[in-house]
């Protein structure tokens, strides 16, 4: 198994009820996960096409995440604790035609909590993103609060229909990072 600062971990079949999700990539090469600043170096053609999703928010890229040593946005893989086939029918719901989508689903429980926390997407004062405020500890108890699709993720699907723009898939809802990669190699895969 390949690791990455020590924080690359195998997952088994799920055996608990809390699950954090991410999307399965299209461009998938190999068994690992990585943040995209590892795959820059690791895949740097996959780099390149998966950094595209950035070109109108560069400014993300260098936001940190004080929480984890003040790390980079694309230091951290992204997980969501919300389900899947919410967010997808939410979309649906508001006119958007998706084509099946697939996720991994990945046990909760085997992220070590000192490199896992979760972004809040408080939109109070979007000038403080990357204050420690705006982060909530890992946990089961957490992972299971913030696992509703909050209604300005509905509200902005919505909007975005209105306006004939693409919506981003995750906007407003609170996302799981993880600071490592992970071996996905016998991760369940859903789809929705």
């Amino acid at each position: 198994m390949e690791k990455e600062n020590g924080n690359c971990f195998n997952i088994r079949k799920n055996t608990i009820m809390n699950y954090i999700y991410h999307q399965v990539p299209k461009q998938m090469e190999g068994e690992i996960l990585y943040p995209l600043n590892v795959l820059r170096e690791k895949h740097p053609d996959l780099y390149k096409r998966i950094a595209t999703k950035y070109e109108q928010r560069l400014h993300i890229m260098q936001m940190t995440i004080p929480v984890l040593g003040d790390c980079l946005w694309n230091d951290v893989l992204h997980f969501s604790p919300v389900h899947p086939s919410l967010v997808a029918n939410a979309l649906r719901d508001s006119g958007l035609q998706l084509p099946p989508m697939k996720f991994f689903q990945c046990d909760a429980d085997l992220f070590d909590l000192e490199h896992t926390t979760i972004y809040l997407f408080n939109k109070k004062d979007t000038t403080t993103e990357n204050k420690p405020e705006n982060f909530a500890p890992y946990s089961n108890e957490n992972i299971e609060k913030y696992s509703n699709l909050p209604k300005v993720t509905v509200e902005y699907y919505i909007e975005m229909k209105k306006r004939k723009l693409l919506p981003l898939m995750f906007k407003h809802i609170p996302h799981v990072l993880y600071k490592g990669s992970v071996d996905i190699t016998n991760v369940p895969i859903i789809t929705v």
